[in-house]
């Protein structure tokens, strides 16, 4: 998992949690939206992809797909947190703010889970379909989906490795 824990991936995480829990201040001033959004969107289509050495595109979609699953579970562990943090905060006064950037932070972590899910489904050689499924519905519970998707990264970052070996020997 070391290959995952790298500096431009750590300043993804920060910029996901940043942007999955940005709720509070977008409605405190809402012309944040305007780097908030291109943000997101760059950060989707950009993470991991620079960093496999390798020429092959479907291992750079594949290192794509695993390092957007390493940071839907890391970001998810610091949005619970937060979350619990501004439920005690607002001490459950305001009920619709606390929801809405539940709902917000959430559906910002789907749209990477989902990317992550596909990338590696649509690249991978070696992941199975019966792993695939396995792992994508234990994605749904709670505590249980931290073990799903290390194993698909487990399994994506092992081809990615064998294709550099590969790469390299030629």
């Amino acid at each position: 998992m070391k290959r995952v824990l790298t500096f431009p991936n750590l300043l993804h995480l920060w910029l996901l949690c940043v942007i999955a829990n940005s709720y509070v201040a977008i409605q405190a001033q809402p012309l944040l939206l305007i780097a908030i959004i291109p943000a997101y969107l760059a950060f989707q289509m950009l993470a991991g992809f620079w960093e496999p050495a390798t020429e092959s595109k479907r291992i750079r979609v594949c290192y794509h797909g695993a390092v957007m699953l390493f940071l839907y579970a890391a970001s998810m562990i610091a949005s619970m947190l937060y979350h619990v943090v501004l439920f005690t905060v607002t001490n459950g006064d305001n009920p619709k703010l606390f929801w809405a950037s539940l709902l917000t932070c959430l559906g910002a972590e789907l749209a990477v889970f989902f990317n992550g899910v596909l990338c590696i489904r649509l690249a991978s050689f070696k992941l199975n379909r019966r792993e695939f499924v396995t792992a994508v519905c234990l994605g749904w519970l709670p505590v249980i989906n931290f073990w799903a998707i290390r194993k698909l990264m487990r399994s994506v970052m092992d081809e990615v490795r064998e294709q550099e070996v590969l790469d390299a020997d030629m």
